[in-house]
């Protein structure tokens, strides 16, 4: 009994035969038996991936009466590949005896634990029907509005058609993390508001090198490139398929897989939703004349699927609205203008100091300022008495500002930050990279969706060269060491991020707090 999974996407050129490679041999590097199927008809990907020339397809099986196993590549860096491309176009026209065979041969396969298909591109006849007999969809989406709609679209498809799989998605070509959320949520959202139908995030893989690399050489990223981020999100992507138990997770024999896929071959699709029927039926009729029958067919279908995608077009300007990728960066600007404001009345010097609730009350502000305009709850435990730096340090409140925009912006709604702010005393044993001493320590821990920890890394300490040096993180880290502290940070993706923030005090701070309270 296997776990099988159909790689699927709107649209070309998104990554989906990368995935299925890699992904395939990172499951079989952990111990489980893997088969690939080369399901992109006439282009056959794999092999060009993976520099193979097949001597045989699945057509060989019931044009030349050979068994799965003499056409099936075996342990090809770990995995077994059943060449697909230009087979599958027959099965549409298989007697009863044909489709036996057929489904017998399949029935004798290996007992995997994962059976991917890598399918074609679109929603061609045969990627539906994989789709629909398989237990689980893998959606790959990029950021571009075309490949989120035509994905869309795939979806749609299935819905019409009675899918009861699961729907997981692996967002690709992504230049941070960042962007690959704001990606997944708007074509979550979407999905959700006009389908009703769930999808999950399965992964993010951002943009490296080291693919292009590996596809000149015609060998597989995680092979060549074992430490790099490709590799590393692919093992993350891995890992949560293995660990998925969920309550209606299922296998499927092969065979019953074949089976099932031949009937959705040989039934029409549904590729109108009825409330588009009625309005349909008032539409002029195109009949197609002087064609032969297979050609009148093909420009039939043709109609329809731009006839869904002219309508569905119109219900995607959520997906297609991108105005709030370009938020952040001016949100942020107003916002230390408004911190600007306030900062100087506290700082007054005729105002009488207060040592005691200043800090507490900037780091409250500069909260407020980052969470400003988002439905998110703050969780706030300031100690009293809180002592950050000898005269507040504004570059430090700026700092915490950004911080706390960043993890609300990517904090679902209806969902806490919480914020912890304490002054400790660090010490050698600790292992921190700052002298031992006092700090005003400010914790701010999100619910969203985390990211790597290497992409995390580059966003708070980014190369000069790279265009990230000026995102949120880098900024606040760039305040926080100039007002003389450290930041440190850590996530776990789909659970969160957590920012710890080091701001020193002086002797004098700490003496005038004392001074105060007495």
């Amino acid at each position: 009994m296997a776990r099988i999974i159909t790689v699927a996407s709107g649209k070309g050129g998104v990554g989906k035969t990368n995935l299925s490679v890699n992904l395939s041999i990172q499951l079989a590097q952990l111990g489980y038996r893997t088969c690939l199927f080369d399901a992109d008809l006439g282009l056959a990907n794999v092999n060009i991936l993976l520099k193979l020339n097949p001597r045989f397809t699945i057509s060989d099986i019931f044009l030349n009466n050979l068994s799965l196993d003499e056409i099936t590549i075996r342990r090809h860096e770990g995995i077994d590949i059943i060449p697909g491309a230009s087979g599958m176009e027959y099965i549409a026209n298989l007697n009863e005896e044909s489709v036996e065979f057929l489904i017998k041969a399949f029935e004798k396969a290996d007992d995997y634990d994962f059976m991917l298909f890598d399918t074609s591109a679109g929603v061609s006849k045969d990627v539906i029907s994989f789709c629909m007999a398989a237990n689980e969809c893998l959606v790959v989406i990029t950021p571009e509005p075309t490949s989120m709609t035509d994905a869309y679209s795939l979806l749609k498809i299935l819905m019409m058609n009675g899918f009861g799989g699961r729907v997981r998605v692996v967002v690709n070509q992504a230049e941070d993390v960042n962007e690959a959320k704001q990606t997944y949520r708007r074509f979550r959202d979407v999905v959700l508001k006009h389908l009703s139908m769930q999808v999950q995030i399965l992964g993010f893989i951002t943009r490296d090198g080291s693919i292009i690399d590996a596809v000149r050489q015609q060998k597989a990223a995680i092979r060549l490139f074992p430490q790099g981020e490709f590799s590393k999100q692919i093992s993350l992507i891995a890992q949560r398929l293995i660990d998925d138990r969920h309550e209606n997770f299922q296998t499927k024999d092969v065979g019953t897989f074949w089976r099932q896929c031949i009937q959705f071959i040989n039934t029409p699709l549904k590729l109108v939703s009825q409330r588009r029927k009625a309005t349909q039926k008032q539409e002029a009729k195109v009949e197609p004349k002087g064609m032969d029958q297979e050609t009148k067919r093909f420009v039939e279908k043709l109609i329809k699927l731009l006839q869904i995608m002219s309508g569905e077009l119109k219900d995607l300007r959520d997906v297609l609205d991108t105005s709030d990728l370009s938020a952040p960066s001016s949100a942020i600007e107003s916002d230390l203008k408004e911190q600007d404001r306030i900062e100087p009345t506290v700082n007054k010097p005729e105002s009488k100091p207060r040592f005691a609730g200043s800090s507490a009350e900037q780091v409250t502000q500069a909260i407020e300022l980052g969470v400003k305009g988002r439905d998110i709850y703050c969780d706030m435990n300031i100690q009293d008495g809180l002592i950050l730096t000898p005269d507040n340090n504004a570059g430090f409140m700026k700092a915490i500002t950004e911080i706390t925009h960043y993890a609300a912006r990517l904090t679902p709604k209806g969902k806490s930050v919480r914020i912890r702010a304490e002054n400790i005393y660090a010490t050698a044993g600790e292992d921190l990279p700052i002298p031992e001493g006092t700090y005003g320590r400010v914790t701010i821990e999100d619910q969203g969706i985390g990211m790597s920890e290497s992409v995390l890394a580059k966003l708070l300490h980014p190369r000069p060269e790279n265009k990230v040096s000026d995102s949120p993180l880098a900024r606040a880290s760039a305040l926080i060491t100039e007002a003389g502290g450290y930041i440190s940070a850590r996530s776990e993706l789909e659970v969160g991020t957590i920012y710890t923030l080091y701001a020193p005090i002086s002797q004098a701070s700490r003496q005038a707090q004392d001074a105060t309270a007495a």
